[in-house]
């Protein structure tokens, strides 16, 4: 009790931080309901009890997916959603936890500015991508819960490895036992959790020179055999077959070309929603040239030809800030930057209808080598700052996306792991330019951009302001405005989303309630419309499997016509 005592008086701005952003998910998921899927496997939870969870994960193993998250989702609602608010919070929280932990080991006393900067960074994702990640059971436990075991198997290797906490005799049965529900736990985060253990035994043995012990690499095995298990699911290629027949028959190459445009479009679409899967490569591309130009500048020792050449990377990324802002805002050359770096076409129905031309290929050629010059900054600041985890985390964003030129389709909802190493991107390199005191105004220049042109007039005002008063030299008084613009427009997103919530929560009970007082009589049952269904998509009418669902769930005949007022 003591060591406790003493831990949160050392930390306690770091613990209040925590406890905060603990405060503010839990209120937010209190007006969580069940809706979508989350009927189809209640029902399932009603007739065959806590162990239908099992049965129906072989069912879908063999007739639609591979991985274990349907059961998880069955045995939650056999419980209570409760249990699952309860679990759900307790992930989030420790995947916070786990970044700080990650970033900082080096220096704890930044803990709450980390601390407060990932918060942010989640409490401000868009609402299209977190109504179907962080605040709905069934999509939680396919994208949060996948991510959390992704993120608990790297902490636990990085805890060991990198941080050299010593290993313990439990290891030897828990660490290959977390490998293999993350190898197992989803298609992008089990191929993902491969490629971030590579590269970090690659840094530990090649770049540290340091010996990786046998339960490491016997762990990376059964995490590949995990991946294996849900790669190999015969479910998968039903799933394929039946649900998209045209792109089934697609070949490997045709797949690619088929998919290629909203993959490129959900990675750098600039007039997309209020913070999607762009907004977060926008902070960090700001930053890497930030910190890239720093370490430029005092950089005495390396050759003036990775110099030069990480100086051309730091102008590709300049420029395509520069051309965003443009193409975002309709100014002059707009239409000729759209053609060169956001028209990404479908390359697979040009071809068929005989429009291809060479020219199509140029914005995916431009923007490879926006990825590839933020690859070469961030492996540049790894290589002076002797930090792996921005790189490993940058790499493995954008490849997260890019494997899902294999999949038949990708809703924004698939972003949300990217998001996830984004932040931890971000985190360590915000973490660098605090640690090094550079300035960081640009960044928070450039967030306000994002938002609107107003946003950035009244940032530099207010910039032009605290250096007007304050001409003493303050080292964080830049970090600090960073940080004021991220909170402002979390505060927004938090107060309109939680709000959003709360008024269909109200409604959806009403209606909850006419569905199981409805007496057999009626032919139809008039429910109330949700507010917005923005927030929780809680509709029960308007989608036929959603309707037929909500019927099997209240045992109400199939003839009954569901209709809102």
């Amino acid at each position: 009790m003591n060591k406790i005592i003493n831990y949160i008086k050392q930390n306690y701005i770091y613990c209040l931080v925590m406890l905060i952003g603990l405060f503010i998910f839990s209120i937010q998921t209190y007006y969580v309901v069940l809706y979508a899927d989350d009927f189809s496997l209640g029902t399932i939870s009603n007739d065959k009890g806590f162990l239908g969870a099992f049965s129906h994960m072989a069912e879908n193993y063999m007739g639609w997916g591979g991985g274990p998250t349907p059961m998880f989702a069955v045995m939650f609602l056999c419980a209570d959603i409760i249990v699952w608010k309860i679990f759900s919070i307790i992930i989030i929280f420790s995947m916070v936890y786990m970044i700080v932990d990650m970033v900082t080991f080096k220096n704890k006393e930044q803990r709450w500015l980390v601390a407060s900067l990932v918060w942010l960074l989640v409490f401000i994702i868009d609402i299209l991508i977190s109504r179907e990640t962080l605040y709905w059971l069934d999509g939680h436990l396919a994208y949060v819960f996948t991510t959390f075991n992704l993120l608990i198997f790297f902490y636990y290797l990085f805890k060991r490895l990198i941080i050299k906490s010593k290993f313990k005799k439990f290891d030897y049965v828990l660490l290959p036992i977390v490998a293999f529900f993350a190898g197992w736990s989803g298609p992008q985060s089990g191929a993902i959790i491969i490629v971030m253990t590579i590269l970090l035994f690659i840094y530990k043995r090649f770049f540290l020179k340091e010996k990786i012990k046998g339960i490491c690499y016997i762990s990376f095995i059964i995490a590949i055999i995990g991946f294996l298990v849900y790669y190999f699911a015969p479910g998968n290629n039903v799933r394929f077959e039946t649900g998209f027949p045209q792109i089934a028959q697609l070949n490997t190459f045709e797949l690619i070309e088929y998919r290629i445009d909203s993959i490129f479009s959900l990675l750098f679409n600039y007039n997309s929603n209020f913070a999607g899967l762009t907004f977060y490569i926008y902070i960090t591309f700001a930053l890497l040239i930030i910190i890239t130009i720093n370490k430029i500048l005092k950089d005495t020792n390396s050759k003036k030809i990775t110099k030069a050449f990480v100086c051309l990377s730091a102008i590709v990324l300049i420029i395509f800030i520069l051309a965003s802002i443009i193409y975002r805002y309709n100014l002059m050359g707009c239409e000729y930057i759209g053609k060169l770096f956001f028209s990404f076409k479908n390359i697979y129905q040009e071809i068929l209808n005989g429009y291809f031309n060479f020219k199509m290929l140029l914005p995916y050629i431009v923007m490879t080598i926006v990825i590839i010059s933020s690859l070469i900054m961030s492996f540049y600041i790894f290589i002076k700052e002797k930090s792996v985890l921005h790189f490993i985390a940058l790499a493995c964003a954008f490849l997260t996306q890019l494997i899902m030129l294999m999949a038949p389709y990708s809703p924004v909802r698939t972003t949300f792991l990217s998001i996830i190493l984004f932040i931890i991107a971000i985190a360590e390199l915000l973490f660098i330019a605090s640690r090094d005191k550079y300035n960081i105004e640009m960044a928070t220049f450039i967030i306000l951009t994002y938002f609107g042109i107003n946003y950035l007039i009244c940032g530099i005002i207010i910039f032009i302001i605290i250096n007007t008063i304050n001409n003493k030299k303050n080292d964080y008084k830049s970090h600090l405005l960073f940080m004021c613009v991220l909170s402002y427009f979390a505060l927004f997103n938090i107060i309109t989303v939680t709000d959003g919530y709360r008024v269909n929560k109200k409604i959806y009970n009403q209606n909850i309630e006419i569905l199981r007082n409805y007496d057999g009589k009626s032919s139809e049952i008039t429910l109330i419309k949700p507010n917005d269904e923005t927030y929780g998509f809680t509709a029960f009418v308007g989608t036929e499997w959603v309707e037929d669902a909500t019927k099997e769930y209240f045992n109400i005949p199939e003839d009954v016509k569901l209709m809102e007022k």
